[in-house]
């Protein structure tokens, strides 16, 4: 069973933010750990409200501080909640894999470096 380690490479020097995606990686965990199928339902639908409010909270952040990238980033973030509704789908038909979840978060993680980081980037510059 894979186990998904936040680690401190992955902060954007973002208090609400870098707590938000910390708390993606505790309940991809428990997703993962989940053993039965009520269980993996509820942990993905915590999953989703947690990703789905963070965000929201991201893409306001981008609205108030105008940054150029907005509308690209929210087609990521659409992206990722149809990846999440996909593995809803497989879960209700008893199709889901633990490899699902797994994609998913490599696939979040890997926004975290790029999409956030330039994010995270086009702030510092703006703010200094």
């Amino acid at each position: 069973m894979h186990e998904f380690i936040w680690q401190d490479s992955l902060r954007l020097d973002n208090a609400l933010v870098d707590d938000q995606h910390e708390k993606l990686f505790e309940l991809a965990n428990k997703l993962t750990h989940a053993s039965s199928k009520d269980d993996v339902i509820h942990q993905t639908t915590l999953l989703f409200n947690h990703v789905r409010d963070h965000f929201g909270t991201e893409e306001q952040f981008m609205r108030d501080h105008q940054y150029p990238g907005l509308h690209q980033h929210i087609e990521s973030h659409d992206l990722m909640l149809i990846e999440l509704v996909s593995i809803s789908e497989k879960i209700k038909n008893d199709e889901w894999q633990q490899q699902d979840i797994e994609a998913f978060m490599r696939q979040w993680v890997n926004h975290i470096l790029d999409d956030d980081s330039t994010l995270t980037e086009f702030l510092r510059r703006r703010l200094v």
